[in-house]
């Protein structure tokens, strides 16, 4: 990530924050779904929706807001690519991204 003041970057931050709670959720579901269907009880599906929940208010955060740094609006496309995973897009959005990311790394085009 470039060297862009972090109170001047919100979306970035939320972005970082974001796929944190991402990589949580996801390992939280993961360990749900590695469970015998028998053995699950609703109480255990609850920490995994709680955990959707707190991305979920993230990512509403993070709309409210107008990214202005590839960091940011690389931030933003991420959100897009995990909603069109199974679309013929997401190559374009995972070009984007790596562009984004590059361009904030200071690198060229």
């Amino acid at each position: 990530m470039s060297a862009t003041n972090p109170q001047s970057n919100p979306v970035a931050i939320l972005g970082e924050r974001r796929r944190a709670l991402y990589a949580e959720a996801e390992a939280l579901a993961a360990a749900v779904d590695k469970r015998p269907v028998a053995a699950l009880t609703a109480a255990d599906q609850i920490p995994v929706n709680e955990a959707w929940g707190r991305v979920k208010e993230i990512e509403r955060q993070m709309i409210g807001l107008v990214a202005t740094t590839p960091e940011g609006i690389a931030a933003q496309a991420e959100i897009l690519r995990d909603f069109v995973s199974v679309s013929e897009y997401e190559p374009l959005l995972e070009q984007i991204i790596a562009g984004l990311r590059r361009l904030a790394a200071g690198g060229a085009t």
